[in-house]
């Protein structure tokens, strides 16, 4: 059996840092489009080129990881449901 004081320790410590607010955290496509309801792949390949989809961040050097800010792709979410 797995002595869990380590893992409630570890999980204690998740639980007492404060949230982030959504204009500070960073998505990956993955996550974007599990938030949209679309394939990573999808957001990737197409939406991220559209007019008005949020900019991404390029962490990194020549392969870049293209990440999002969760309230622009929130935001926007909004604005298509408007419009």
């Amino acid at each position: 059996m797995t002595d869990l004081a380590p893992i409630l320790e570890r999980l204690a410590t998740v639980l007492e840092r404060p949230p982030l607010p959504p204009d500070r955290i960073l998505w990956d496509a993955a996550r974007v489009g599990e938030y949209l309801g679309v394939a990573p792949r999808t957001v990737a390949e197409n939406w991220a080129h559209r007019p008005g989809f949020p900019k991404a961040i390029a962490l990194g050097g020549e392969r870049a990881l293209r990440r999002w800010k969760a309230k622009e792709v929130m935001d926007w979410a909004e604005r298509q449901r408007e419009g």
